[in-house]
């Protein structure tokens, strides 16, 4: 995992990524945005933790928090 990307997330969210994906996408297709998000919804569902999907490490696209519930 790059240093940046442990970095940004750390100083913007509070936590340190254990798993970092990229995706690139062809700017020409209209169902390439749509097509990561599926995809990282997915991911999302299958893992337990916090998780931030970033574009151009600058703006958040979504961001899932897990809360451990007391009790």
């Amino acid at each position: 995992m790059y240093d940046k990307e442990l970095s940004v997330t750390y100083a913007a969210f509070g936590f340190r990524p254990t798993l970092a994906v990229g995706f690139r996408i062809d700017p020409n297709q209209d169902y390439a945005l749509g097509t990561v998000l599926r995809s990282t919804t997915i991911l999302l569902q299958q893992v337990v933790g916090d998780a931030v999907l970033l574009f151009d490490y600058e703006i958040v696209v979504a961001l899932s928090r897990y809360a451990v519930s007391e009790g």
